[in-house]
């Protein structure tokens, strides 16, 4: 790691050093990380001579004249890295309304840059999607979240950019970080040699995305990875929020990697997507930060199409789950983990032999979420708003939502399962207010779901609610769509009068 009071270079050996010293001129320090990654988070020193529209708000980068529509564009230098295939971009943004950002990314191979790829148009209150059709490129392609180098060539420097777009109402994004983490030519992950053990487990709440609303949950451990992390810290978010905050509409799921760590980044953290090594994952974890890593596995020894993890939930061909921790017993190192493939909240936190892990994990891509932003000023993302529910007349199980006194219309049968999810996919969801009061964090709660009928409204079970508990008074009802904030209505329990 390359660290510089206002910028930080995680990158492998002194490739690069020379640069990043010469762009802000102030001594450079450096260590052995086995690593291939930059990550810029503080842009107080940056040059923006070839920025347009861009300036400098302290250490964060902001549209120097924001109007309706206006852009604005940041040009990072062309920084050499050690030869690499892959390649993953990463940045957290402040967006506020429709504002967004978007990050560009070109290659040097055999002398030659390829063209821009784009990781797509980001932004937490919009509709997102990453590239639908990559563009012809001789040199390198994007799949999804990731860009690669074609055939058996190699890059060996990187440029990006970032594009800076206003809301509808002349609201500035605001650019705190970005990053970009490559795949070493040489194999330098599997071969570094493994740090002593410290025995650490952090106490991060463990959630099953198996028992969330059934038609999301087989497709959600991101999402899951991400609210166990971030709860973690005090966020408090559930699995479904941050889901319908992270959809990405091309790639139909919620497992866009760089679109993840953006999310945890508008959450107010630090956060990125980087291909390390298991030090990494123990150096973080003595940190007191968990790690979400991306696996495939098997319980199953005799499927040798998977790597064999004992203990495992299942079988996957791509999940993700947090590593909190690191155990040893009778020589022999584990690695605890949340694992949210799990049948319940009770049976997620799992333990895996090392040298299991490591084969499961043999992609060496990992979410990086660290502390808050404290040092910055607090923008913090409206994801909740207080609303209220409203009997339809006539009716016994239909309410309408409102906020104060204006009618929130709900898409008809939002809460209907479609392959893919839609912009009008939503969930309503409840907790009983008089159960779970021992959990630690809102998602570790029991939760019921409602559905949304063909006319826009909600539909409680009252006689469902009283079965699930005859003491219960209340319930507190959540109401989730694509990119908007969660409605938050209390209701007292109808009872039959005899």
């Amino acid at each position: 790691m390359i660290c510089m009071k206002r910028w930080c270079y995680v990158i492998g050996g002194l490739i690069g050093v020379g640069v990043a010293a010469a762009l802000i001129k102030r001594r450079v320090q450096i260590d052995s990380a086995g690593n291939y990654t930059l990550v810029f988070d503080d842009f107080g020193m940056t040059s923006l001579e070839d920025a347009t529209n861009i300036a400098h708000d302290d250490r964060v980068l902001v549209l120097a004249e924001s109007s309706q529509q206006a852009t604005g564009q940041f040009v990072m230098p062309q920084l050499k890295l050690p030869a690499f295939k892959k390649l993953v971009a990463s940045w957290n943004a402040y967006t506020p309304g429709d504002s967004s950002v978007e990050v560009e990314v070109r290659v040097l191979v055999n002398k030659k840059w390829s063209l821009w790829h784009t990781f797509g148009r980001w932004g937490l209150n919009i509709m997102k999607s990453s590239t639908k059709a990559d563009i012809a490129d001789s040199l390198a392609g994007l799949d999804t979240d990731t860009l690669f180098v074609r055939g058996q060539r190699y890059a060996t420097a990187v440029q990006a950019r970032v594009r800076l777009n206003a809301s509808c109402n002349g609201e500035t994004p605001t650019l705190k970080l970005l990053a970009v983490s490559t795949t070493p030519k040489d194999g330098a992950f599997t071969r570094a040699i493994e740090e002593d053990t410290t025995p650490k487990v952090i106490d991060a709440p463990a959630y099953s995305q198996e028992i969330r609303d059934g038609k999301m949950a087989p497709v959600i451990c991101s999402p899951t990875t991400l609210a166990s992390a971030m709860n973690l810290q005090g966020k408090d978010v559930l699995p479904e929020e941050v889901a319908y905050r992270n959809y990405d509409l091309a790639y139909q799921g919620f497992g866009n990697w760089s679109f993840s760590t953006a999310t945890a980044g508008a959450y107010g953290f630090k956060s990125y997507a980087i291909f390390t090594d298991i030090n990494k994952l123990k150096n973080e974890v003595d940190r007191g930060y968990p790690v979400g890593v991306s696996v495939q596995y098997t319980n199953n020894p005799q499927n040798h199409k998977l790597p064999y993890l004992e203990n495992a939930p299942g079988e996957t061909y791509g999940h993700l789950l947090l590593v909190t921790g690191f155990i040893t017993e009778e020589d022999e190192t584990f690695v605890v983990t949340n694992d949210s493939y799990a049948p319940t909240n009770e049976s997620a936190n799992r333990v895996y032999k090392l040298d299991q892990f490591k084969r499961a994990w043999h992609s060496n891509l990992a979410y990086i979420i660290g502390p808050a932003y404290d040092d910055q000023p607090v923008q913090n993302p409206a994801t909740r708003k207080l609303a209220k529910l409203q009997k339809v007349d006539g009716t016994r199980h239909s309410y309408e939502l409102l906020v104060g006194q204006k009618l929130i219309p709900l898409p008809v049968l939002m809460t209907a399962k479609t392959d893919p999810l839609t912009m009008r996919t939503g969930t309503v969801a409840y907790t009983l207010n008089d159960e779970g009061s021992e959990a630690k964090t809102l998602a570790e709660r029991k939760f019921y779901y409602a559905e949304v009928d063909d006319q826009g409204h909600i539909q409680l079970d009252w006689n469902q609610i009283q079965q699930a508990n005859d003491d219960a008074t209340g319930i507190t009802v959540y109401v989730m769509q694509m990119a908007q904030p969660t409605y938050v209505a209390n209701l007292a329990i109808e009872r039959e009068t005899e």
